[in-house]
Order: structure tokens, then C-alpha cells, then sequence
């Protein structure tokens, strides 16, 4: 299977899917909790794990009214998005629908709104994520992670072009480095060559004239010309 048509089956498994545990994610869900009880216990529930990664982020959480609860999401004092809860109190009171939003800011530094309209699927991570939290805090429940693995596979799946363009950019980056660090090097030591070749052509004369003695010392009489040629050229060097 070609790979771009594996993305588009993935996708359309994972729309399947979400519809599936989520069927009306667009109404909200209803919950066997008053809405003074969800209120309270949504207040102290905390991000979802892992989809946000090592990202340091600040949580701020507060209450607009008996009907919202407002998670603002901030990173150096940078709002980058928040979700509300709308509460409904239902079937007399006994149950509370809960209708989840999710919108980004306008930073000082990044359009994060925009951000999450040019990125539908880790818009959709960043929500199921939160949906799940919100279900395992009502539902008295441990988080299911399973719940969200494919969204973040999707979210994986869409990102590839970001990655893969990441990936080249550090490449080039390090090949750049490299590059620079060999010109700094010739340029710190620009007679590098010549000088190991200096070092070189005295190891051979070295050896020539131990050759020569040794020649001379088993033939006896004065050196040989060409000897003499070499102490003369070795004391140059």
C-alpha cells in the first residue's frame, strides 16, 4: 500500500473511531453528576498525559459562573489556547451535560489560533485528549490512553511533512556547521599541509641516510656522492 494512501485509510479509521466513543462530541455528553459536583471536580482535573510532550506549559483554572469551567493553557506568561467546559444540569439535576471547546490565542509571539485551524488533526488530538479527561474525572475512572491513541496516530501521520522538513533543515544546519568548523580550522592553520609534508620528507631523509651509513660502513672508503647529497639537502630541511 502506497503510503499516502495508508495516511488517507488511517484517517478515515480514526474519523470512524472517534465517532464511535465520542458519537455526540458536538452535542457534549451527559454525566451521572449534579452540576455543582462536575463543576467541583472538573476544576481540580489537570492536562491530559503525553499529548503535550515536554512542553513546559502553565495551567490556570477557573470557574465563569455555575456553568463554565476554563482551562487556560500558557507558556512564558504566553496564552497559547484554553478549553471551556459549558455545563448543563439535566433530568432535574441528576445528570450534567458537558460541552467541550477548544480555542487558541493570539499570542504576542504566534497566531495559535491559526495554528489549530492549519492543523485539523492535532486540533483533534489536543480535544479528544482533554474529552477523555474530562470523561475519566466525571466517571470516577483511570485515564484511558487507548482512547487516544488514534488521534495522536493521525496527529503523527498528518505532521510528517513538518518532520521531515525539520529533519532537513538540521542536517543542513550540522553540514553548514561542519563545513564552517573546516574553514575555521584551515584558516587557524593555513601551512597544515605543507607542514606535515615537511615532517614527512625528513622521516625519508632520516631513512636514506641510515641506508647510506649502513651501506658504507660494510664497503668501507669515504661516503658516496649521492650520500653526501642527502646530508647536504637533510640539513636544509
Amino acid at each position: 500500500m502506497k503510503p499516502f494512501s495508508f495516511g488517507v485509510f488511517l484517517i478515515a479509521c480514526v474519523a470512524a473511531y472517534l465517532y464511535y466513543i465520542y458519537p455526540n462530541a458536538a452535542d457534549g455528553r451527559v454525566y451521572p453528576v449534579t452540576i455543582a459536583q462536575a463543576r467541583q471536580d472538573l476544576a481540580k482535573a489537570e492536562l491530559p498525559p503525553y499529548v503535550f510532550a515536554s512542553q513546559p506549559l502553565d495551567v490556570t483554572v477557573r470557574n465563569n459562573g455555575d456553568t463554565e469551567v476554563i482551562w487556560i493553557i500558557r507558556r512564558k506568561s504566553e496564552e497559547l489556547f484554553r478549553y471551556t467546559a459549558q455545563l448543563t444540569a439535566e433530568d432535574k439535576g441528576a445528570t450534567t451535560r458537558v460541552k467541550l471547546k477548544l480555542e487558541g490565542a493570539k499570542g504576542r509571539t504566534e497566531d495559535y489560533a491559526k495554528n489549530l485551524a492549519d492543523n485539523p488533526k492535532i486540533r483533534d488530538m489536543y480535544f479528544v485528549a482533554m474529552e477523555e479527561r474530562v470523561a475519566s474525572t466525571l466517571l470516577r475512572r483511570p485515564f484511558d490512553m487507548s482512547r487516544i491513541h488514534a488521534a495522536m496516530a493521525s496527529a503523527a501521520v498528518a505532521n510528517l511533512p513538518n518532520i521531515r522538513k525539520s529533519a532537513d533543515e538540521a542536517a543542513a544546519a550540522s553540514l553548514s556547521g561542519w563545513h564552517h568548523d573546516l574553514d575555521a580550522m584551515a584558516r587557524e592553520h593555513p601551512d597544515s599541509r605543507i607542514e606535515n609534508r615537511r615532517t614527512d620528507d625528513r622521516r625519508h631523509a632520516a631513512g636514506d641516510q641510515r641506508q647510506c651509513r649502513q651501506t658504507q660502513a660494510r664497503a668501507g672508503g669515504p661516503p658516496r656522492p649521492e650520500c653526501r647529497e642527502r646530508e647536504r639537502r637533510k640539513a636544509k630541511m
